[in-house]
């Protein structure tokens, strides 16, 4: 859901402060969302951006800013202009490509978002971020089929991953697959991953574990709630 809150609430200067090149500004901008002074830094960028249009790392950085203040619609305005860029490397391609889908996600047009990840696989098949937010989306749609066979391919990629473990055996007790669908035993033997130290591999939230077979004590659910 958008924000109500407009990122060119903070105005935008007329200048840099005197003596600060184009590639401080950046880093001031930079460090802004470091701590979270999203409007601050949109501001920036795009004096960046009047100062130095072609700058394709601008637009880059003003769009990851502005997905992350809830305008979506906004970032995908730069990321277009990123990619319809005739001289760019292809990682920020890719990086582009994949912002973008998370945009168009975030924005609802999730046809276009699947579009997305599937073209950036193309690539790189062995993406793990772009494997894990297309079984997400798929997931969420209710395309349980295509989610796991998604989140299979994420733990082939990863099998310690404990949110993945957890993702794949929710979706194959969704789709009855009882044969691979977890036990009580699998299930514990799940948390008790998720409280290794480090705590897991992005352990997921601790009541997903009320939905998988057997019951967990509540000291540890409070365990896995600290992890």
């Amino acid at each position: 859901m958008q924000t109500t809150s407009d990122p060119v609430a903070t105005p935008e200067p007329a200048a840099p402060p005197r003596g600060m090149t184009l590639v401080e500004l950046i880093g001031q901008a930079d460090a802004l969302v470091a701590e979270g002074r999203l409007e601050r830094a949109i501001a920036l960028y795009r004096l960046g951006l009047r100062l130095s249009p072609a700058t394709l790392g601008l637009h880059f950085n003003l769009a990851l800013a502005l997905l992350r203040h809830e305008h979506p619609q906004q970032a995908i305005h730069h990321f277009d202009t990123l990619l319809n860029a005739p001289d760019q490397p292809d990682w920020l391609r890719q990086r582009a490509r994949q912002g973008l889908a998370v945009a168009l996600e975030q924005s609802g047009n999730t046809a276009a978002a699947a579009a997305e990840y599937r073209r950036l696989l193309q690539v790189e098949p062995n993406n793990f971020a772009v494997l894990r937010q297309l079984g997400t989306l798929y997931r969420d749609l209710g395309l349980h089929e295509r989610a796991l066979e998604a989140f299979d391919h994420c733990h082939r990629l990863w099998p310690a991953h404990a949110g993945i473990a957890v993702e794949l055996a929710q979706l194959r007790l969704s789709q009855a697959d009882w044969a691979a669908a977890p036990d009580a035993a699998a299930a514990a033997s799940l948390a008790n991953a998720c409280l290794q130290r480090p705590a897991g591999v992005e352990p997921p939230a601790p009541q997903v574990f009320l939905q998988l077979p057997g019951a967990l004590m509540l000291a540890t659910l409070a365990e896995l709630a600290h992890a």
